[in-house]
């Protein structure tokens, strides 16, 4: 039961990760669903991101949301397109 659970609440909270820097490149788009935090591919320079009832995300340095703190910044709630700097190894709702 906790597995379902898990799985329905992951499927809410989504980043798909692009090539280009505009989320049109759909050749290289991939979800990676999570509750808290999702890595983030070296070859990515922008995601789609849908929060669903988050309003923010949280960018960091390293994987597993560690290492520095970047910054965080607003999203629509019902998704948007994010340009990302190339610094940014992990990403987590917050």
């Amino acid at each position: 039961m906790l597995l379902c659970a898990y799985g329905a609440v992951a499927a809410d909270f989504k980043m798909n990760e692009y090539k280009d820097t505009n989320c049109q490149v759909a050749s290289y788009t991939h979800s990676r669903a999570s509750i808290f935090c999702g890595d983030i591919d070296g070859t990515t320079h922008s995601l789609y991101i849908n929060p669903s009832s988050k309003s923010k995300v949280q960018f960091w340095s390293g994987p597993g949301c560690g290492g520095t703190f970047l910054y965080e910044r607003a999203v629509s709630k019902s998704g948007e397109c994010v340009k990302i700097n190339g610094d940014e190894h992990s990403m987590g709702f917050a």
